[in-house]
């Protein structure tokens, strides 16, 4: 069985639960997003439509957090229309006839709405399926999906005009922001379990390609080096697109308070002749995804005293597995002994 056939059985089996419970959620989306932007039109409608100016996608692609902060802040005060102002009288009552019923009104639709958010809270939080990875080998657990409180950040002064000049308009400064995030906080390189976090995260069906423009404009940038690894044996092809932060980006993450950890990737380029040998990278790199996808926690080119460390160390529970990716049959003394350093 190829790589590709044994990934694509392996990402089926984890995302399927999650399609299941993401149809159900995108069948209703739309009637609550229209609910909602109903509701933030007797709110505030002139707020909001000053908002639609500025982005005409707006409030379509809000998340939960951003209708939130939208019915957190006090309406505009509403000009006070007199009955004498549109008949002609002068009794100064106003259009409600001072009973306070659309007052009332108001406060129960603002209450009505505010339920519906802590309701979407809650179902976006149980629809989230659990990480395809997590760094920690202590626990060798999987962890909830490590956006679910991300927003997107101001932009540093620094990198505005950057940003601006390469595309990275407020949608696509959303999703890119989100892959500078887990490329400098989880060591994530490969694009395929970037966007599906993301996909995860935005609500959006998986290979959606709603990561494909905003990598592009971080690449542009200068933010991240985006590289695809091939290889080729007889019949057999299999491919990785991979991602990982450049000095520069380095930089803007840590303007943004995030620390900045040694992604798998820069590790076997630093720690085992990553450049000299892409095929091996990739094939590394395939099968620490590969484990992850089944629960595994995994810590590539670990720190082994005494010997040339092995490719991969891999956990689950009380489980610890040193492993040696091999692309071909070695049988030499120096490999054997290898091998028995591992298993022993």
């Amino acid at each position: 069985m190829t790589w590709n056939a044994v990934y694509q059985r392996s990402l089926d089996d984890l995302l399927k639960s999650e399609r299941m419970r993401r149809n159900a959620l995108e069948s209703d989306r739309d009637g609550l997003v229209e609910l909602l932007t109903r509701l933030a039109q007797q709110h505030d409608g002139q707020r909001l439509e000053d908002l639609r100016r500025e982005n005409p996608g707006t409030p379509k692609h809000w998340s939960a957090q951003e209708w939130e902060a939208f019915f957190s802040r006090p309406a505009q005060p509403k000009p006070v229309i007199a009955w004498g102002n549109q008949s002609g009288g002068n009794n100064g009552h106003t259009a409600n006839n001072g009973n306070g019923k659309d007052g009332h009104a108001d406060v129960q639709a603002l209450r009505q709405l505010q339920q519906e958010i802590r309701n979407l809270r809650t179902q976006w939080e149980h629809s989230q399926p659990v990480a395809v990875s997590e760094r920690s080998l202590e626990t060798g657990a999987q962890s909830t999906i490590p956006l679910a409180a991300f927003s997107p950040p101001v932009v540093p002064y620094k990198f505005k005009g950057l940003l601006g000049q390469h595309g990275l308009t407020e949608l696509r400064w959303r999703r890119g922001s989100m892959l500078l995030f887990l490329m400098a906080t989880r060591g994530t390189n490969a694009h395929l379990e970037l966007d599906a976090v993301i996909a995860q995260r935005e609500g959006l069906s998986y290979r959606s390609n709603s990561t494909k423009k905003p990598l592009e404009n971080l690449a542009a940038a200068g933010l991240v080096i985006a590289e695809t690894l091939r290889m080729e044996s007889g019949d057999f092809r299999t491919a990785l697109k991979l991602a990982r932060l450049t000095d520069s980006g380095r930089e803007l993450c840590q303007a943004l308070d995030w620390s900045v950890i040694e992604s798998d990737w820069e590790r076997l380029l630093r720690l085992h002749q990553g450049l000299e040998q892409p095929r091996h990278t990739l094939a590394v790199l395939y099968f620490a995804l590969l484990a992850r996808v089944r629960g595994w926690a995994t810590e590539i080119v670990p720190d082994v005293a005494g010997t040339i460390a092995p490719d991969v160390r891999v956990a689950k529970g009380d489980q610890h597995l040193y492993v040696e990716v091999e692309l071909g049959s070695r049988g030499d003394e120096k490999q054997t002994a290898k091998w028995k350093h591992l298993a022993d």
